[in-house]
């Protein structure tokens, strides 16, 4: 009985001291829960000083840093958003106004058209870029109509590719409608049509819907499908962008919960690509 006693009393101090030797590191664990979605916020003098206390101090020092970074991302993105939009436009519509002067000389034509095309690149590419830094902030979805988005990535295409005589086919009822984020959408549209535009020339361009997807195709150059066309600064030999489009399109959509996928076209020839809506 005597022994008996004394195992219990042993058991009973030894789980006393594995409770007080955890408590404090279960209260570390609390502390970084009830945080949620928002950087964890630390005071290490609330712990013991031994291996626990440090631990909790370098948590302290990397929440810290973390949210310094966040917080330098988001003014940054803040002020690219109101400070360079305003000279981008600025620049677009000086080139615009000088165009339209009948004594401008002919060859001052060319190089008009490539300032302007070199601000909407610089205005699309801002447009991605700050959607993509946006996106851990969640992205609401509503129920969209496809057509006028379509229909206004073509206009935009047209606009920023004159040169283009593409025929384009557009099989998508008007009251085709998709539960997504629409920026995210149309800035995917306006850099998957405008790469038809860039590349094909007098090529083909068909955009139809059907089951819930959105497929657009041509017949023009197409991708190497051996390789990731979704790999950054992946681009073809003639193409003079940064090989960043399908890449921020991937992630565009990921983040909009937008299934995108890259499929080869009958023949061998041209560019597919295929979007997946999700069901709100």
């Amino acid at each position: 009985g005597i022994s008996l006693f004394v195992a219990i009393f042993m058991a009973l101090f030894a789980r006393w001291l594995v409770n007080r030797a955890m408590k404090p590191l279960s209260m570390l664990a609390t502390d970084v829960a009830n945080a949620g979605s928002t950087i964890p916020i630390i005071d290490a003098t609330d712990y013991p000083a031994n291996e626990i206390g440090t631990l909790a101090d370098s948590l302290a020092q990397a929440f810290a840093r973390i949210r310094g970074f966040v917080d330098r991302e988001q003014s940054f993105t803040r002020d690219a958003s109101h400070e360079l939009r305003t000279p981008l436009a600025v620049v677009r519509g000086a080139a615009e106004v000088i165009a339209l002067n009948p004594d401008l000389p002919s060859h001052f034509a060319e190089p008009l058209r490539r300032i302007e095309t070199a601000a909407a690149d610089m205005t699309l590419a801002l447009d991605q870029l700050l959607a993509l830094a946006r996106e851990n902030e969640g992205v609401p979805k509503e129920a969209v109509v496809l057509r006028p988005m379509i229909d206004k990535a073509i206009s935009w295409s047209k606009l920023r590719y004159p040169g283009s005589a593409i025929a384009v086919s557009i099989t998508v009822e008007n009251s085709a409608t998709a539960f997504v984020h629409p920026t995210s959408l149309q800035l995917v549209l306006n850099n998957l049509i405008g790469n038809c535009f860039q590349h094909v020339g007098t090529g083909n361009l068909v955009i139809n819907s059907e089951h819930g997807c959105l497929s657009i195709s041509d017949d023009g150059p197409g991708l190497e499908l051996a390789a990731n066309p979704f790999a950054p600064f992946t681009k073809g030999e003639a193409s003079t962008s940064s090989g960043l489009g399908l890449d921020i399109s991937r992630r565009l959509c990921a983040a909009a919960g937008i299934g995108l996928t890259v499929c080869e076209n009958k023949g061998g020839r041209g560019a597919h690509f295929r979007l997946e809506f999700h069901e709100g």
